[in-house]
């Protein structure tokens, strides 16, 4: 996996998106570490093409997507997109595990400040932003998706 996202990483780099130095190989140690509370999961096409990646933690009442990303050629504005949705698709696979943790599939994240980000979890997603958190030297928005929120997306997914 960390191979594919080497092949990422100068496209990302180009792109100027925050994403692009991300660990995620130091994700993957940490979800088995603490498989009770850290998970991590990838979308992967055959012959082993990396679409994206997602890291979750389990919390006390929701699940919290910790990273999220989708390859480059999948982002908006990237011509042509290979594979559309793949970030809605991660993201309703953490509702689902939040469903079955007992949550109602709520789940609740932290936006970089990227161009799209933030509309991306708001408009796209529906999420509710709740506030504006400082963290590892960054103003990141807090974004939470409700059970009826979560439930209406699985619906969808399942049709």
């Amino acid at each position: 996996m960390e191979q594919q996202r080497d092949v990422w990483r100068p496209l990302l780099n180009a792109r100027g998106d925050s994403d692009a130095s991300w660990p995620w190989l130091e994700e993957l140690i940490e979800a088995e570490a603490h498989e009770l509370e850290w998970e991590a999961y990838a979308l992967v096409e055959s012959p082993g093409v990396l679409h994206g990646l997602m890291s979750i933690r389990l919390m006390a009442e929701t699940v919290y997507v910790e990273r999220i990303a989708v390859a480059p050629w999948n982002r908006v504005g990237s011509v042509p997109r290979q594979r559309l949705a793949c970030g809605s698709r991660l993201l309703v696979h953490a509702m689902r595990k939040s469903v079955a943790k007992g949550y109602g599939g709520r789940i609740s994240l932290h936006a970089l400040e990227e161009p799209n980000a933030p509309k991306f979890y708001r408009e796209q997603i529906k999420m509710t932003e709740v506030r504006i958190d400082f963290i590892d030297e960054m103003y990141l928005r807090y974004f939470e998706l409700s059970d009826a929120q979560a439930l209406e997306w699985i619906e969808v997914e399942v049709k």
